[in-house]
C-alpha cells in the first residue's frame, strides 16, 4: 500500500479500481445517512432564499446531461411559467434524485421530462419518465425504497411541501409541491421567458 501512495508502483493491480468504486459507494451511503440524520434532527439546513424554480431545474438538467447521454435518454424541460419559491440549497438534491432516477430506470431512447408550474398556491415540479411504471403494490412505499428518495421526501417536508408519485402511461410521474412565497397577499409568479 505504501508503494501505491508514494508512487513507486507503475501499475495498479486490477482490483484497486473495484476497491475504489466500492469505497465511493460506501461513502455515498454514509453521506446519505448523515444527511437524513441531520434533517430528522431538525437541522434547517442553509438559509432559504427566493429563487426562480426553473433556474434550479435548468441547472440540474444541464448537470445530468452527460448521464442522460450515456444512457441514451433525452431530457426535456417544460416550463409553463416562471415560479418563485423560497428554498435552500438542498432542493437541488431533490431535483437531482428524481431526474437521475428517471434516467437510470428508463430504457435507451426514452424521454425524461421535467415541468414547472404554479397551481393552487403551490409551485409544482413534475418529473415524468418511461420506466414502465411502478407496481401498484409498491407505490405506497416508494419513498422508503432508497436512501435518496427518503432524503428527497424529508427535504421537501422541511420546506413545508409534499412529494408524490403515480403511474402514467409507460412510466411514472413524481410531483414536488412547494408553497409559493406570499407578498402582501399575492403569490409570486412571472410569465415564462
Amino acid at each position: 500500500m505504501e508503494s501505491i501512495v508514494d508512487g513507486s508502483v507503475d501499475e495498479l493491480p486490477p482490483h484497486c479500481g473495484q476497491i475504489r468504486a466500492s469505497t465511493e459507494r460506501l461513502l455515498g451511503v454514509v453521506d446519505d445517512l448523515l444527511a437524513l440524520s441531520r434533517i430528522r434532527a431538525g437541522d434547517s439546513g442553509p438559509e432559504p432564499r427566493e429563487v426562480v424554480l426553473d433556474d434550479l431545474v435548468s441547472d440540474e438538467v444541464a448537470e445530468l446531461g452527460a448521464l442522460a447521454d450515456e444512457n441514451g435518454i433525452r431530457l426535456r424541460a417544460e416550463v409553463v411559467e416562471q415560479v418563485l419559491v423560497r428554498v435552500d440549497g438542498r432542493m437541488t438534491r431533490v431535483l437531482n434524485e428524481l431526474l437521475s432516477n428517471g434516467i437510470r430506470c428508463s430504457p435507451a431512447g426514452a424521454v425524461v421530462s421535467v415541468g414547472v408550474r404554479a397551481s393552487g398556491g403551490q409551485a409544482v415540479v413534475s418529473v415524468a419518465d418511461e420506466c414502465g411504471g411502478i407496481l401498484e403494490l409498491d407505490l405506497g412505499s416508494v419513498f422508503e425504497a432508497s436512501p435518496g428518495l427518503v432524503i428527497a421526501r424529508e427535504i421537501v417536508r422541511a420546506h413545508d411541501g409534499g412529494i408524490s408519485v403515480r403511474n402514467v402511461p409507460g412510466g411514472c410521474r413524481f410531483e414536488v409541491r412547494l408553497p409559493l412565497p406570499q407578498e402582501a397577499g399575492t403569490t409570486s409568479r412571472r410569465p415564462a421567458r
